[in-house]
């Protein structure tokens, strides 16, 4: 079940099952299956809802007109075509985060990396260490 907008079919979320994580982007919804498949719909700017061939996916994020994963192996994929020529090589990530024209990826050892648009220092994140993901039981 969605309740807002519901723009671009960004609601249209009847059908998914087995929906153990969501996000959002400005007009696209994000759903990923226990699977490790990803469902999305809404507006697909862009290509960000052509998530149909992502299989392995323990991780999802999205934002404006586009999306990204993180499969088991620890490698990233992503909707939006420079970044994903940016992230090639990421490895041991475990959780990733999607901004507009940017992309950060927290690895396994603490460490973060960043790809993409860095007009104001978004990208500037070679010195965060020790960083965790957040308790969510």
């Amino acid at each position: 079940m969605a309740t807002g907008e519901s723009g671009y079919g960004i609601c249209d979320v009847e059908d998914w099952t087995s929906i153990v994580a969501i996000a959002g982007g400005d007009a696209h919804s994000v759903g990923l299956r226990s699977d490790g498949t990803v469902v999305a719909t809404g507006f697909n700017g862009q290509n960000a809802c052509e998530v149909g061939d992502w299989t392995d996916i323990v991780a999802i994020d999205a934002a404006s007109l586009v999306t990204a994963g993180v499969r088991s192996d620890g490698t990233v994929v992503t909707t939006d075509w420079a970044l994903a020529e940016d992230i090639k090589g990421w490895t041991s990530i475990v959780d990733v985060r999607v901004s507009a024209g940017f992309i950060v990826g927290l690895r396994s050892d603490g460490t973060v990396v960043a790809a993409g648009v860095n007009t104001d220092g978004e990208c500037n994140v070679w010195d965060w260490v020790n960083i965790k993901l957040p308790n969510r039981n």
